[in-house]
């Protein structure tokens, strides 16, 4: 995997049972990469359908050459001036902040360290958000040894 590539992404995830996805559009002024509504019936990609517990509204970022931090900034810049005040939005019952970076063997053998500065955690901990944080080890990388 070249530094260059896509290695994760950040995303923003708002859930709440009475949550009115295009109210949240509107409200933060940027349309979300999905939405649902609680109780809307929806196509996985095995073809079943299911009938979702509760709405979601969620949009995201790709992470490139591991700058988590400048993820983070674009995302929150793209939600615009209203994103701090994201929980006044009606219906909106819970939210938080997914970053997801994949490593490679020999980074994770280093030791990955994964930086957010202080402004973007305070824009995130400002708005009420949790912060969740996946790191995944990149099996490409794994090579089978020949005898």
């Amino acid at each position: 995997m070249s530094e260059a590539q896509k290695v994760g992404s950040v995303a923003i995830y708002l859930h709440g049972d009475d949550l009115e996805p295009q109210r949240l559009t509107e409200f933060l002024g940027v349309a979300p990469d999905t939405s649902w509504k609680s109780g809307e019936e929806r196509r996985l990609s095995s073809g079943k359908i299911v009938r979702a517990k509760t709405g979601l509204w969620t949009l995201s970022t790709p992470v490139t050459n591991h700058d988590a931090d400048g993820a983070v900034k674009i995302l929150t810049d793209t939600l615009g001036e209203n994103f701090p005040r994201v929980f006044s939005v009606t219906g909106v019952e819970s939210a938080y902040l997914d970053i997801f970076v994949c490593i490679t063997q020999e980074q994770s053998d280093a030791g990955y360290t994964l930086e957010l500065s202080n402004s973007k955690l305070a824009a995130i901990a400002n708005a009420g958000l949790g912060l969740q944080v996946t790191i995944s080890l990149d099996g490409a990388d794994d090579k089978p040894t020949r005898s």
